[in-house]
């Protein structure tokens, strides 16, 4: 006994064309986004300031502290908490391009941008922007720019 197929589409039959124009049209609604809008948004990292050359006016302190929070508030941006990477561990994914990454190697890739603390007793720690931003530190009211508001206060970790 033959069957012969039919070339009638069933319910479940796999619909390329469908699927693609799915994808495009999703896609193209992204753009719309509020994080899209955001000037942080797709740029990279902000770089590492040379603190060597300041005037002697100048805080060395107080513009670490500065770049340390534009690097949190970059990260709340651009990367989201991925509960489940890493056998569950927990790990980071870039909204941007979708990479995920550990959450050690998140914390070693933003090691430029550490803070040197000393302790009471003189010993030496460094506080990664990492920390901060799994923590989900939101960021200040005027720079979000089209963030829905409780969206930042909430966490960007969870994937908005």
């Amino acid at each position: 006994m033959n069957e012969h197929h039919t070339t009638e589409a069933s319910p479940d039959a796999f619909d390329g064309d469908a699927i693609s124009r799915a994808d495009r049209d999703f896609l193209a609604r992204l753009g719309d986004h509020p994080l899209v809008r955001h000037p942080l948004y797709g740029v990279p990292c902000p770089p590492t300031p040379d603190f060597n050359n300041l005037r002697p006016e100048e805080d060395k302190e107080a513009l670490e502290r500065a770049v340390f929070a534009t690097v949190i508030d970059w990260m709340l941006v651009n990367y989201a908490y991925r509960e489940g990477a890493f056998v569950s561990r927990g790990g980071a994914i870039s909204l941007v391009d979708g990479e995920i990454v550990s959450l050690m190697d998140l914390r070693g890739r933003m090691a430029p941008w550490a803070l040197m603390e000393i302790g009471p007793r003189g010993g030496v720690k460094m506080h990664s922007p990492a920390e901060d931003w799994l923590r989900g530190r939101s960021l200040p009211s005027d720079d979000t720019a089209g963030i829905p508001a409780g969206a930042a206060e909430s966490g960007l970790r969870a994937g908005l």
